[in-house]
């Protein structure tokens, strides 16, 4: 009976589409509790609605490893190189009471050293007063690494906001934004088989899909305006995996210097 109800769900759930007023909510990421969908440039309440759909209608996104995906808009992107378990040193932080940890660090290596791995690192990014660099991780499934203000470009006259926790900036001639980047790490293989999904959503399209220079399956995605205008420049997102992690960098600027910046990390 519970495989009869759930095959008929997930028939109702496949011919379901993504709205357009449910795509101009979008301004911001969400996470999904069950921790194997990670949701971008949606607000959380249209969130916790495509997480529902996302997940459970899985006929609706036959295709490669259903449980690690990168989807614009619900269309499965080309396969990246597989995610793996990755041996991180525990962090000896208070958890909250869900067991979740969030720490702040001054720069991307100090957090590297406490996690006591290798993670790529470009050789791009300079120590910079204005790195903000946070994780947010259980210890045991997963961990997730979010750089602001990674790498700066030709962005200048920074100044912090301590009503946003964020820096204001302007912007340069090739860089209209710094670059960030974002780490994700399986921690444990019951983890890694229940999934890691990462979604954009609304105002996202898939660019191209191309190897790095190392050898990386890098998907690159950019978001959408209705009227650009003559100097608008898109926001891009190249997606990849190395050694089993998966790295996201963005921002602002040309597709050659986002590729460079993926050539970059080693």
């Amino acid at each position: 009976m519970r495989m009869d109800l759930k095959r008929e769900i997930d028939n109702e759930l496949s011919e379901m589409t993504v709205s357009n007023e449910l795509k101009n909510k979008i301004y911001t990421a969400s996470y999904d509790n069950s921790k194997n969908h990670v949701f971008y440039g949606i607000t959380r309440t249209a969130a916790a609605l495509l997480v529902l759909i996302c997940l459970t209608a899985t006929t609706a996104f036959a295709g490669y490893n259903i449980y690690n995906r990168l989807l614009v808009n619900q269309e499965v992107l080309p396969e990246l190189d597989a995610m793996k378990v990755v041996n991180m040193t525990p962090l000896n932080v208070t958890a909250d009471n869900d067991g979740w940890i969030e720490k702040d660090y001054d720069s991307y290596k100090e957090l590297k050293n406490k996690l006591g791995i290798h993670l790529l690192d470009s050789t791009e990014a300079v120590d910079n007063p204005y790195m903000q660099c946070h994780i947010s991780t259980d210890n045991k499934d997963d961990a997730v690494i979010t750089v602001d203000n990674y790498i700066l470009g030709d962005t200048s006259n920074y100044e912090y906001s301590t009503e946003d926790n964020c820096y204001f900036y302007e912007k340069g001639s090739e860089y209209f934004t710094p670059v960030s980047l974002t780490v994700s790490m399986i921690l444990s293989q019951e983890q890694l088989e229940h999934g890691w999904d990462v979604e954009y959503l609304g105002y996202y399209e898939f660019a191209e899909s191309y190897v790095s220079a190392k050898g990386y399956k890098v998907n690159v995605l950019e978001d959408t305006a209705e009227e650009p205008s003559e100097d608008y420049v898109s926001e891009k997102s190249a997606v990849f995996v190395a050694d089993g992690v998966q790295y996201t960098i963005k921002g602002r600027t040309s597709m050659e210097n986002i590729k460079r910046i993926v050539d970059s990390l080693e």
